[in-house]
């Protein structure tokens, strides 16, 4: 075979792999994605709530270490004053979700409510470059209206299938073992916001290499 055979018959494979390797993913709510991926490719979705915040940086710093992409649902009294750690967490390839503007029980409030909480947000997010597709009501709170709400605006409601516990002041040992549970097409739940999260930062630092180390990556959610 000639120099410019092989490279002709090393494209030709290229573009093939490419075309095998597209696939359609969905959700299967509440948490765990559907994906219609040969079962050998494993995909764990780290996702972050309540930022952006003061650990937002050293977090995004930790995921470019191990090339692990997320999605950060956002709440819009955070992002005033952090326009730039929006724009940074775009640039890196990561996504953004639609966290409310004031964090409250949705399922206690009226439709017309909801609609400001994450019409506000999505405003402050706009101004900050970005164009939320995906939703988190907070504390994973939701009915049939909430829901119904969240899709009247173009937003796809999104839960999890594994809960760190930071939020609830888990220690670092407790979130390495419930992050390193994670299974292919895990959504896992975790904060970049809402208090100091220096231990969802060094319990990450431990566990990603661990589950790196099974054969899993870290996307972010494909329809946000």
């Amino acid at each position: 075979m000639t120099k410019k055979h092989l490279i002709s018959s090393i494209a030709l494979t290229a573009a093939v792999g490419a075309l095998v390797g597209i696939a359609v993913i969905t959700v299967s709510w509440p948490g765990r994605m559907a994906d219609t991926r040969p079962a050998s490719a494993g995909t764990v979705y780290l996702t972050f709530d309540d930022g952006p915040g003061e650990d937002t940086g050293a977090i995004l710093d930790l995921l470019a270490k191990h090339y692990a992409k997320a999605t950060f649902f956002m709440q819009g009294v955070n992002v005033g004053g952090r326009e730039e750690t929006v724009e940074r967490i775009l640039d890196e390839g990561h996504k953004v979700g639609n966290h409310t503007w004031s964090h409250p029980d949705l399922t206690g409030l009226s439709d017309a409510e909801k609609r400001h909480e994450f019409e506000r947000t999505d405003e402050a997010l706009k101004k900050a470059g970005a164009s939320p597709k995906c939703s988190r009501p907070p504390y994973g709170a939701t009915d049939d209206d909430v829901k119904d709400v969240q899709e009247e605006l173009g937003l796809r409601q999104t839960l999890w299938s594994v809960d760190t516990g930071d939020a609830l002041g888990a220690d670092e040992g407790k979130i390495v073992r419930l992050v390193e549970s994670a299974e292919d097409r895990d959504v896992v739940l975790t904060h970049d916001g809402g208090g100091d999260r220096s231990a969802t930062l060094h319990a990450l630092e431990r566990a990603l290499p661990k589950l790196a180390d099974k054969g899993l990556r870290f996307e972010s959610l494909p329809y946000c």
